[in-house]
């Protein structure tokens, strides 16, 4: 279940906006091209993007949620290639980047995953991996 969060723009607290349950998986094929502020079509109701990469691909930034909106994905990867999100890459707009663990890339083997949530306050996407 995927939970969207809205933001009180005088308080900064955060109040249940709803959930996406329904309709919530989303399939992406990818096939070796680099993506900068890559949106998915569904990603905006989307709580687990499943990808299929066929070649070695990085994803340098997602598309950030709606003004107000605090998301969370999970994207798994299910191809015979690798998936890479890079930290805090420059390719893509300030507010679609992503910021991992140690400043590090992700890489994403076959079957692996990780969940991104989106905070409004911060303008990035933050992985949420135990630190190692």
């Amino acid at each position: 279940m995927g939970i969207l969060w809205e933001v009180d723009a005088d308080t900064g607290d955060r109040k249940l906006k709803g959930t996406n349950d329904q309709n919530s998986d989303i399939e992406e094929s990818l096939t070796g091209t680099d993506q900068d502020d890559w949106n998915p079509t569904g990603l905006a109701t989307a709580n687990r993007i499943i990808v299929n990469c066929s070649s070695n691909t990085e994803i340098t930034g997602i598309e950030a949620p709606a003004v107000s909106v605090n998301q969370t994905v999970m994207i798994i990867n299910i191809g015979t290639a690798n998936l890479k999100l890079t930290d805090e890459d420059s390719s893509s707009d300030a507010e679609n980047r992503i910021v991992n663990n140690d400043n590090k890339d992700i890489e994403l083997k076959n079957g692996g995953g990780v969940t991104l949530t989106y905070l409004q306050d911060q303008a990035r996407w933050f992985s949420l991996m135990d630190k190692k």
